[in-house]
């Protein structure tokens, strides 16, 4: 999905630059977050990419906060770009175009999610022995 789209291409090149300052990280992932709930009150995002999309920005901020050292760094860099093309609001289709402005958001974060699979089975059972010891 990527392969040819320079937006995405100009948030990994950002995303390399970013990852060596955490409150860069975190204050991303923040904005993320609120795109997420501005689009859950529309209803507009189903619950399973929701999932999929608290995973990578918990995964991210685990790695960022130095909890979880685990993930490859160009996994980490990777997670990073997808989170900033999803929150650019001017991207290949544009955010403000009903529904399909979304749509290449939503792609970009579920295709970097399927494509980390082992990684983030190893974090989701990181995650739940790391919960129950607490």
């Amino acid at each position: 999905m990527n392969r040819n789209n320079p937006i995405f291409y100009k948030a990994l090149d950002q995303a390399k630059c970013m990852l060596s300052s955490r409150y860069r990280i975190i204050a991303t992932l923040s904005q993320a977050i609120v795109k997420i709930n501005l689009l859950e009150d529309k209803k507009k995002i189903a619950a399973e990419t929701k999932e999929k999309i608290f995973v990578l920005g918990r995964l991210l901020r685990a790695f960022t906060t130095g909890k979880y050292r685990a993930l490859p760094w160009k996994a980490a860099i990777s997670i990073t770009a997808a989170t900033l093309y999803f929150i650019n609001p001017a991207d290949i289709v544009p955010d403000f175009i009903p529904f399909t402005g979304l749509v290449d958001d939503f792609g970009i974060l579920v295709w970097t999610y399927n494509s980390l699979g082992s990684e983030l089975d190893k974090f989701i059972d990181w995650e739940k022995s790391h919960f129950f010891q607490q």
